[in-house]
């Protein structure tokens, strides 16, 4: 490379010259641009051969692929084309929707399995709570102690009312109820007056048969039989009377 030629080089890569060049500096630029112009020879052959390797692109290839091609490329295919993608999308979309199909399906199964073992331990704490309760609790019929205990309801003497009387008011007796009305009995008190009346009218009175028979619609087996009492002025017949009581059994505390 001479003086004229490297100059023109320093003009083409806009560089400055400052004074003349000597020898060296020429020779070191002629070694520059040979270097340089092989390096771009040998990657722009790179490029290419890389280039040759790969696979001829599609006319409706995309760089990202997508779920569904647009419009425009869609109405660009040909007619084979387009029914070969179609179907390959509506296979694809199905076998996606069975399998969601699936994934819900299990999900639901697991749910009901989950609730059926909540359903089964429920159960069986309400047997185990309902055992415990048998256990320690006992439900009867005041009549039905009475008659076991070989009294009867229509001829009972003042004493073994006075004793049933002392036994309903027990410590251990939880509730005494009236099973035709529903209505707790508040401190009972066992009398023999058959005759009674809610609104302690002179004119006013009715048996309680008379009373149960007309308001409630029950008939009394044991007309005659002694009635119960409650603090708040009310009767009501021994045999429709319920009595809860916790353990031991009744009989021990009756004889």
């Amino acid at each position: 490379m001479n003086q004229g030629e490297a100059e023109a080089k320093c003009n083409e890569e806009g560089a400055v010259l400052a004074g003349v060049l000597n020898q060296d500096e020429v020779n070191w630029m002629a070694d520059t641009k040979t270097t340089r112009s092989s390096s771009r020879i040998s990657n722009r052959r790179r490029f290419e051969n890389q280039c040759s390797l790969r696979p001829p692109k599609s006319q409706f290839e995309t760089k990202t692929p997508r779920y569904r091609l647009k419009k425009k490329e869609l109405k660009a295919m040909p007619p084979e084309q387009k029914i070969d993608h179609v179907r390959h999308q509506n296979l694809k979309n199905s076998a996606k929707y069975r399998q969601r199909q699936k994934v819900k399906l299990a999900e639901k199964e697991i749910i009901v399995e989950e609730l059926e073992a909540e359903l089964k331990q429920a159960e069986t704490e309400s047997m185990e709570m309902e055992n415990e309760y048998k256990g320690t609790e006992i439900d009867f019929f005041l009549k039905d102690a009475i008659t076991h205990n070989g009294h009867h309801l229509e001829n009972l003497n003042p004493s073994i009312t006075d004793k049933y009387t002392s036994f309903l008011n027990q410590a251990r007796i939880l509730q005494v109820w009236d099973a035709i009305t529903y209505e707790t009995v508040p401190l009972p008190i066992i009398i023999h007056d058959y005759i009674a009346t809610y609104t302690r009218m002179s004119n006013n009175r009715r048996s309680v048969a008379a009373v149960y028979l007309e308001d409630y619609g029950y008939t009394l087996k044991f007309p005659f039989s002694p009635v119960i009492a409650d603090v708040l002025g009310r009767y009501h017949p021994i045999e429709v009377c319920a009595v809860r009581i916790q353990r031991p059994s009744v009989n021990s505390d009756i004889d």
